[in-house]
Parts: structure tokens; sequence; C-alpha cells
């Protein structure tokens, strides 16, 4: 009983068993509160994907841990978790702030997401002449955007095409009907 009791939450956590985790971590908390355990909470909220109750903790933690420990870097966590909840205006305030390629992107699809296209598409620019994986996603998403809006998106398509090294977007354009030559092969899944 002992060793099963020192191993719990060890036990709870690779069993998947987060609702019992979080419940133990909780308690754990109240006792004596740290960053470290708040980490672990949101944590457990998200692998059990409870995004409601992971955003509701993990903005009140960045607010109470700020820049310390695991919560300094955090921001781009909890914007994932209101993204899952598609709400995506708070994930974009939260991306916003942050200066990755990966951030900016995503603060860029947010508003994509939310509808908010003409917001989307100068901001996806910021990324849309690199030559690399940003700048060919940030084209594609130029151009649904601009489709959405009922403008000309062959420009930003054409881009993806001619740099699309990993031909997913070239695949996505082609399942659209939207590939203009048939002569570029597609990879078939097979590597």
């Amino acid at each position: 009983q002992e060793g099963l009791d020192s191993n719990l939450d060890s036990i709870t956590w690779m069993t998947r068993q987060y609702d019992q985790y979080i419940e133990r971590k909780l308690v754990e908390y109240e006792k004596n509160p740290s960053g470290s355990l708040a980490w672990k909470i949101f944590r457990g909220y998200s692998r059990g994907g409870e995004w409601k109750k992971a955003t509701d903790w993990g903005e009140t933690m960045l607010k109470t841990y700020k820049g310390r420990g695991r919560w300094a870097g955090a921001k781009d966590d909890v914007a994932r978790a209101y993204m899952f909840q598609k709400r995506y205006v708070e994930a974009a305030q939260l991306w916003e702030k942050l200066y990755s390629k990966l951030a900016k992107f995503n603060h860029a699809f947010c508003w994509y997401m939310n509808g908010d296209y003409e917001k989307s598409i100068p901001l996806f620019e910021k990324l849309s002449k690199r030559t690399d994986g940003w700048g060919v996603a940030s084209n594609y998403w130029i151009g649904r955007s601009k489709e959405k809006l009922v403008q000309d998106p062959k420009e930003n398509y054409s881009f993806v095409v001619e740099h699309d090294d990993t031909n997913w977007y070239k695949l996505l354009l082609a399942q659209r009907d939207l590939l203009e030559d048939e002569s570029i092969s597609l990879h078939n899944g097979q590597w």
C-alpha cells in the first residue's frame, strides 16, 4: 500500500487517469502552492482534453506566476488550449505577444478561423515571402482568405506550387481541384 501511495501520481499519469491525477495535484497545490505544481495541473487538464479548465487555470497561473519557471514560456500552451476550444480571439491575443514563426502563423490562423479574413491576410503576409514551410503555409491560407473575400488567390497558390517541397499544400490544392498543372507529381504516401 505504501508503494502504491508513493507512486500514485506516476501511475495515474501513465495510465491516463488525468481526473484522478489533477484531483491529487489540486489537494497538494492547496497545501503548498508552487509554479511547478500549477504547471502539472495545467498539463493534466490539457492531456485530459479539458480545454475550458485548462484555459481558466492557465490564464490565472500566467498572472500568478508571470514569467517565472515553466510559466515563462506557457503563453503558447494556453493559446493552444484556447484554440482547441474554438476561442480564437483569446488565442490570437496570446499568440500576438510571442515572436516565434509558429506564434506568428498561429496568430494569423486564429483570425482566419474566427472568420476575420481581412485581418488574417496582413498577418500571414509577414511570413509569406519566405520560401520555407512557413511561407508556403502562409500563402496557402492567404489564398483561402482571398477566396472567402471573393478575391483572386492564384498568385498565392502559384507560390505554394513552386515552393512546397513536402507536397502537403499541393495535395490540399489538388483535392480542391485548384492545382492547375497536372504534371506535378505528388507523393503517394510512401517514403
